[in-house]
């Protein structure tokens, strides 16, 4: 059994359980709120070790977990790269991402795929990514002094982009997956099923009313129109929302409907099988979605 974590600034969420390429098993599940003094965008190492310590005491992690991060020091960048060794890829990510490290430190460099080959062309698809070593060290120094083995790290947004694959693997034409967590919504385009891009925006109203359902509906309608001047295909008619609350669902549903707009949670998908949720209550994907991302496997 393997264990994922998902951190942002505000919780730490963890599921385990059996990954494998075409399917996810989960026995486990948990959410913690983090403390209130963790600083804004630095983890604290020490809090985080007295969590994880505990929470491998009551058995709830295994020695070994993967770790997917939401920091908004991260830099990522789809790119297409020809057929390359994964070293020469990372370098190749460097290369184009380096230009930002004056701003932001030393960097560490990585990539995950998004398409193995594009049709036609001796290239691939990549997601290149960036995390400064300010921020990756007291992760790395919090599972240590927890006595844990950090696995893997790999960023929010390519955890999401794996939970994609799993969840709503036969989704055809284009569709938004979305959250909004206080002041800020979070929205990834994709279509046929690949990844496009992301907008992140700034929500002023307060959550729980409707001008806050009124923003999101507005934010989706500014994506709706970008994708019809794209000229794409299909026009956007869906969008699938996690981490919100039953009320804020209903909102948002009521105002995206009068665009021509179905909204609805993200579905657990035909490949995610649950044995329990939290608290004993069935699983919902759409709770812990960044953590089952990073326990998927797709390679």
């Amino acid at each position: 059994m393997e264990t994922a974590l998902y951190l942002s600034k505000e919780k730490l969420q963890l599921v385990r359980g059996v990954a494998g390429r075409n399917r996810l098993t989960v026995e486990d599940c948990l959410s913690l709120p983090l403390p209130s003094k963790a600083p804004d965008e630095a983890f604290a190492a020490e809090e985080l070790t007295d969590l994880l310590s505990a929470l491998y005491r009551q058995k709830r992690i295994g020695k070994s977990c993967k770790l997917s991060v939401d920091c908004g020091q991260i830099l990522a960048k789809v790119m297409e790269v020809p057929f390359l060794k994964p070293k020469e890829i990372r370098v190749a990510v460097r290369r184009e991402l380096e230009d930002l490290e004056s701003g932001n430190g030393e960097l560490v460099f990585d990539y995950a795929v998004l398409e193995g080959r594009l049709p036609g062309l001796n290239r691939g698809r990549i997601l290149g990514s960036a995390m400064p070593v300010a921020s990756l060290a007291p992760l790395l120094q919090a599972f240590a002094a927890a006595g844990l083995r950090l696995k893997s790290c790999e960023t929010e947004l390519n955890s999401l982009i794996k939970a994609v694959r799993l969840v709503l693997p036969d989704r055809r034409g284009p569709f938004v997956l979305a959250t909004a967590n206080g002041a800020l919504m979070t929205a990834l385009l994709f279509d046929e099923g690949k990844y496009l891009f992301t907008n992140r925006s700034q929500l002023v109203s307060p959550p729980g009313t409707d001008e806050y359902a009124a923003e999101i509906t507005g934010k989706i309608s500014a994506i709706k129109q970008f994708h019809k001047g794209e000229k794409s295909a299909a026009d956007l008619e869906h969008v699938f929302v996690y981490g919100l609350a039953a009320e804020e669902v209903k909102r948002c549903r009521n105002m995206t409907a009068i665009l021509g707009i179905d909204l609805a949670e993200v579905p657990n998908g035909p490949h995610l099988l649950c044995h329990k949720g939290e608290d004993g209550g069935p699983f919902q994907a759409k709770d812990h979605l960044c953590a089952v991302g990073c326990l998927y496997e797709t390679k």
